[in-house]
């Protein structure tokens, strides 16, 4: 519908989207089918003991991943350390 109005098929006026409106509910007009945006849905589970399996994976921040190199720091033991 936004893309007659935009293109100058139909008027951007209340009386014409009540029309429209109309129309399709009487079934006379077809149902539109928006090919460019995407429907954004929010995660769902079916039950808590699915969304507790699939959780801990969405912490698992691995923050070397992304480094060619990995720095590691040693200490030398000394005889005081007695633990």
């Amino acid at each position: 519908m936004y893309r007659l109005v935009s293109e100058g098929a139909l008027l951007h006026t209340p009386p014409t989207y009540r029309r429209l409106f109309l129309a399709r509910r009487e079934g006379r007009f077809p149902d539109l089918i928006d090919t460019v945006r995407e429907v954004h849905a929010p995660p769902a589970w079916p039950d808590v003991d699915a969304f507790v399996r699939e959780m801990p994976d969405w912490f698992g921040l691995d923050r070397t991943a992304a480094r060619s190199t990995r720095c590691t720091s040693r200490r030398k033991r000394t005889p005081s350390d007695s633990s």
